[in-house]
């Protein structure tokens, strides 16, 4: 037996035509009011002059007293109802239609450029306030690309364009062996000779390498195109070009990655700056005890030639001393309350030959983590550098009859209070170095205003 299907009851309409068109004709006409969002144009206070803070409010108003809906129906409109703007031809866009935000993922560096902005101008904004992107959390670098591998081929091709550096003797003597060899293992094979690029040992500006044949299976030996420093230490020596790179750049004011630019520019491969500083850590103290020893044999030479002079006291000599920095000591005044010299060099030379030889220094330097300056000196404390030179040079004899220095220096000073502490036996005398004495002369000619009342004369072109 089938059963039959029950039917659904039908709902009664909430509203009847009429109040449907009383409905569509006020809403219509406050559409504006409606639908804007509370903004300086649009107050509370004006929606609710017109009523329609809710929608129930809104229908209060626009229906008839008989047409109002009855109290307690909350449904909606039934199903089948036109819709008021169904009959509309254009929709008021809103902000959200033109303006979409931009999420953006960059690098910390270029987060931080974006976000720190030096200066605001507010007349710089763009005409359509176009938003701001949002920047999410930034990556740590930028993304890598992959590196593509070079085959054995295409290495030893853009090798063979570069340039070394090599020894010329061991170089002649490299090949001549490689053609002999060549010759015996292979007497039929007319092939190309050449480095094996890809078995190079590099050791800074100097390699190791090995010849190959282009046509058969023929690899030498490895050949040392470079001369070695010979020690009788156990292990690799130190290749010559090696050493003498290090002493040259103590003397030249080029670091590391200077030299390392030059080396590239030449098509050269450069050695790593770790490698340099290496090098350096056992070449640099080396020169200082040549420079050590160089200057005591002056000493001993400067009381020799006083000795055939005839002097009663050959150790007592005339000297010049004065300090050199990095960056001038009066630089730096009214532009920074920090002395802007960072290290000094007091030298010491002698006065009683014409070669004027160094025979002392004195090195200080701010920046030196392993032998800094001591707190409470100064970098112009050329007081302290001096005593340290003369107590120096008063180990090996020599002791200051006449000093010559700067006006504004105290060295003088130093060399008087090590005679005073029975340090010296000799009673210094000072004199002041006449370039340095006719420049502060000049100085104070300049800053005195009286010497125009004196002397006048014009100082601007007469019309």
């Amino acid at each position: 037996m089938q059963t039959q299907r029950k039917l659904p009851r039908l709902r009664k309409t909430n509203f009847s035509q009429l109040e449907e068109n009383i409905l569509q004709t006020e809403v219509e006409k406050n559409y504006a009011v409606i639908k804007e969002k509370h903004s300086t144009s649009t107050t509370n206070l004006e929606k609710t002059e017109y009523g329609i803070t809710s929608p129930t409010k809104l229908m209060l108003l626009v229906l008839p007293t008989g047409l109002r809906r009855r109290k307690g129906n909350n449904s909606g409109f039934p199903t089948g109802t036109v819709p008021y703007n169904r009959q509309r031809k254009t929709v008021k866009p809103s902000k959200s239609d033109t303006t979409q935000t931009v999420y953006k993922r960059l690098t910390r560096k270029m987060t931080s450029l974006v976000q720190n902005i030096p200066y605001k101008d507010t007349d710089t904004q763009c005409v359509n306030d176009t938003k701001p992107a949002v920047l999410l959390r930034p990556r740590d670098t930028a993304p890598k690309i992959p590196k593509t591998k070079k085959s054995a081929k295409k290495n030893q091709r853009s090798e063979d364009s570069s340039n070394r550096t090599v020894n010329v003797r061991l170089n002649a003597i490299m090949w001549n062996s490689v053609f002999r060899e060549h010759q015996r293992l292979h007497p039929n094979c007319n092939g190309f000779l050449q480095w094996n690029m890809e078995r190079e040992e590099k050791f800074g500006f100097v390699n190791r390498e090995e010849a190959m044949c282009d046509k058969c299976n023929y690899q030498s030996r490895k050949f040392k195109l470079y001369e070695e420093v010979q020690t009788k230490k156990p292990g690799r020596k130190a290749a010559k070009i090696n050493v003498s790179a290090q002493a040259a750049l103590s003397q030249t004011p080029l670091g590391y990655t200077g030299l390392r630019k030059i080396v590239l520019g030449c098509n050269m491969p450069a050695p790593s700056a770790s490698g340099l500083q290496k090098r350096a850590n056992k070449v640099l103290p080396e020169i200082i005890n040549i420079n050590k020893e160089d200057m005591k044999a002056r000493r001993k030479q400067l009381i020799e030639i006083n000795t055939l002079r005839g002097r009663k006291d050959p150790g007592s000599v005339s000297l010049q001393a004065d300090g050199a920095y990095n960056n001038a000591i009066y630089s730096g005044i009214g532009k920074t309350p920090f002395q802007p010299a960072t290290q000094v060099v007091y030298s010491v030379a002698e006065a009683e030959t014409e070669d004027k030889s160094i025979i002392g220094v004195v090195c200080k330097n701010k920046l030196c983590s392993i032998h800094p300056i001591k707190s409470g000196e100064n970098i112009g404390d050329e007081y302290t550098w001096a005593k340290e030179a003369l107590q120096d040079l008063a180990s090996d004899g020599i002791e200051a009859k006449h000093l010559t220095t700067d006006p504004d220096s105290s060295a003088y000073r130093a060399a008087d209070d090590l005679y005073l502490e029975n340090t010296t036996s000799t009673e210094p005398e000072h004199f002041l170095d006449t370039r340095h004495f006719l420049n502060n002369h000049r100085k104070n000619i300049k800053n005195n205003k009286e010497l125009g009342e004196i002397m006048p004369g014009r100082t601007k072109k007469r019309p």
